[in-house]
């Protein structure tokens, strides 16, 4: 089994990429897998790190707006098309697998172009631009959820299998996670983590809380990522806390994610959809913070499904401020019975075999196209 994978403009479209090209690689003993990034993309260092074989093509993201920026943006994909095609041509897949993001249409309609069979995954509530053009184009469609088969193209041929993660989610321990990040059983840690691309308004709310909190509290670590967008400036500004003074630290990225989210006892956290697989996988006690500046709203939505289920402590942003973070930390610090409850309803939302089932529609999708030939 030959499979391209393609997606991103952040590292949340390439997480369900990654599960699945470990669980192919796992699997299949005479696989190859590749990725296909955009050129000078910071989430192809994650793919370099996993150490699959990495293309790029030179994509920007379409806006919804006529913009002369946005019409230069529209030939730059038109023209990423045709590279697209000598890297289909060159790895020869079997199957060509998108995750969403403006890297998937070039390279769907290329593959489409090429007779190579496609298929998408989308891991939100509410389907993205790629995965709404593409949707009846594709051979498969996978969704995460029931119900935004709404927002598609008719046509499409769609299968539901969740949100794949990547196993070590499911097999880290609390116990040796601890271990790895020195963290003692009778600490309490807090994680704080601002999705891919970071969150201005997220590190200020969580940097007060170090300073008036984490810090100051006897007990509590807390380890922050901030995103690269802002680590430089936050590293300029709280030279300390970026250096892991006071039992707190602030880093530009979490290389393993699986070993600190498991570890903590409380995760402070933007709610993209792949965040909250890994949160439900590892049944991490949360309090979410959706981003507004998202389409439809999609964070919040998922957001507040979780807290209807007893899931999570939810923040909208416009309700964020020091005095609403703290007091929902000092909730869960005080209450380990709540804890517990928060991670035993998020861990329902975890659907183990969502890769091995996108491996069954992947071979299914090459047997059909074989047969058909």
């Amino acid at each position: 089994m030959r499979v391209l994978f393609c997606g991103g403009g952040t590292v949340g479209h390439l997480s369900p990429a990654l599960a699945v090209a470990d669980a192919i690689s796992a699997k299949e003993m005479d696989s190859a897998v590749a990725f296909i990034g955009r050129d000078g993309g910071d989430e192809n260092k994650v793919i370099e790190r996993f150490g699959y074989k990495l293309y790029t093509i030179k994509v920007s993201g379409i806006e919804r707006r006529l913009t002369l920026r946005n019409l230069k943006n529209v030939k730059l994909a038109l023209k990423a098309k045709n590279e697209a095609k000598k890297i289909i041509r060159d790895f020869k897949p079997d199957v060509v697998f998108g995750t969403g993001g403006y890297v998937c249409w070039p390279v769907i309609k290329a593959a489409i172009a090429e007779n190579i069979p496609t298929l998408i995954h989308e891991s939100n509530a509410k389907p993205g631009l790629a995965t709404r053009l593409l949707s009846s184009k594709c051979d498969r469609v996978l969704l995460s959820l029931p119900g935004c088969e709404k927002e598609l193209r008719r046509g499409a041929n769609i299968r539901i299998v969740g949100n794949p993660v990547r196993d070590a989610f499911f097999k880290t321990d609390r116990k040796t996670s601890r271990k790895r990040l020195r963290i003692k059983e009778d600490e309490f840690l807090i994680a704080s983590i601002g999705g891919s691309g970071g969150s201005e308004k997220l590190n200020e709310a969580v940097i007060t809380l170090m300073k008036n909190y984490s810090a100051k509290e006897k007990g509590v670590r807390h380890i922050h990522a901030s995103g690269k967008k802002y680590f430089k400036a936050i590293k300029s500004r709280e030279p300390d806390l970026c250096r892991g003074r006071d039992g707190c630290g602030i880093y530009e990225f979490i290389n393993d994610m699986p070993t600190l989210l498991k570890a903590a006892d409380v995760v402070i956290s933007r709610c993209g959809a792949m965040t909250l697989a890994e949160l439900s996988a590892v049944g991490a006690p949360s309090i979410l913070i959706p981003s507004p500046n998202v389409t439809g709203d999609h964070q919040y939505k998922n957001a507040k499904l979780i807290e209807e289920s007893g899931g999570c402590i939810l923040i909208p942003e416009y309700e964020l401020s020091e005095r609403t973070l703290l007091d929902a930390v000092r909730t869960l610090k005080s209450d380990e019975e709540k804890r517990k409850r928060l991670a035993e309803a998020i861990r329902k939302f975890s659907k183990r075999d969502s890769a091995s089932l996108i491996i069954g529609e992947i071979s299914s999708c090459i047997d059909a196209i074989s047969a058909n030939k």
